[in-house]
């Protein structure tokens, strides 16, 4: 339950940033175009952009290194189990399990 309100709290991070930007008067951009006022409007746009960009490859990041966590104590657990039927059986549940408690900041290091 704590994983997934985790994650909806990042998808509304990532969504806040879209709501920071600025209305834009249409008829105005378009009797006057500036060449000044179009590259300070592609600049930021360029930025939420970039953030929005870095803000998913954090996400994917931070999920790769959860799932390389769990598939860490996966293996010490099974290096430690004498049945070989026990670890088959075991294994998904444990990986479920070791991926749940880490992204929910139960398992240190």
């Amino acid at each position: 339950m704590e994983g997934t309100k985790k994650k909806l709290m990042k998808k509304l991070e990532r969504f806040e940033c879209l709501a920071q930007l600025k209305p834009v008067n249409l008829v105005k951009r378009f009797v006057g175009q500036d060449s000044d006022d179009n590259e300070s409007v592609e600049s930021t746009q360029h930025h939420y952009e970039e953030k929005f960009i870095s803000d998913i490859e954090e996400e994917k990041e931070a999920e790769n290194q959860d799932e390389q966590n769990a598939l860490e104590l996966l293996h010490l657990t099974k290096c430690t189990m004498p049945s070989l039927c026990l670890k088959l059986k075991a294994e998904t549940l444990l990986l479920d399990y070791f991926r749940e408690k880490i992204i929910n900041g139960c398992l240190h290091s």
